[in-house]
């Protein structure tokens, strides 16, 4: 499996997403979307279960960074299950630090699809919003982020700008 399909289930106020596949931005929307909706509705904790994940994007992981910086005050954000280079991956990059990691198995619930949001890959426009801000995240929580992402927020500035008018 490369694209992700990423399972979602909800118990006690704690949201659990398991990522099967390769997270990138074809899924990001659809797990912001879930998640901010949950953290919206009063979650008191994330989980993100990469125990099947085969590797992320940098959209993917902004938008990890997004959610860690939503509800930091209130909510807990684990991340459990990750491979050594998954982790390594996301400390290099800077979002450890808005999320706990874990080896223990994501809690309980029923992992049949209660919530396929990943039902439809979506094309790099309809996900152009998502990848900026995700991009955007980034550089504002690592500063060494800046030189790897400016050219892209640049760009996705300028497509989205011009977009508009």
């Amino acid at each position: 499996m490369s694209e992700a399909e990423l399972l979602a289930a909800s118990s006690n106020g704690i949201v659990a997403v398991r990522v099967r596949g390769r997270g990138t931005f074809k899924v990001s929307k659809q797990l912001c979307r879930f998640a901010e909706e949950a953290l919206d509705g009063g979650a008191t904790g994330l989980i993100v279960d990469l125990g099947e994940c085969t590797g992320m994007d940098s959209t993917f992981m902004g938008v990890l960074a997004m959610l860690g910086l939503k509800g930091r005050e209130d909510t807990a954000f684990v991340v459990v299950n990750a491979t050594p280079a998954l982790r390594e991956l996301l400390e290099t990059i800077g979002v450890a630090r808005l999320w706990e990691f874990s080896s223990e198995a994501a809690p309980g619930g029923q992992w049949s699809s209660i919530c396929r949001a990943a039902a439809g890959a979506i094309s790099i426009d309809g996900a152009a919003a998502t990848v900026l801000k995700a991009h955007q995240t980034l550089m504002q929580i690592d500063p060494e982020n800046v030189p790897r992402f400016e050219a892209l927020v640049r760009m996705l500035e300028s497509e989205l700008n011009d977009n508009d008018q």
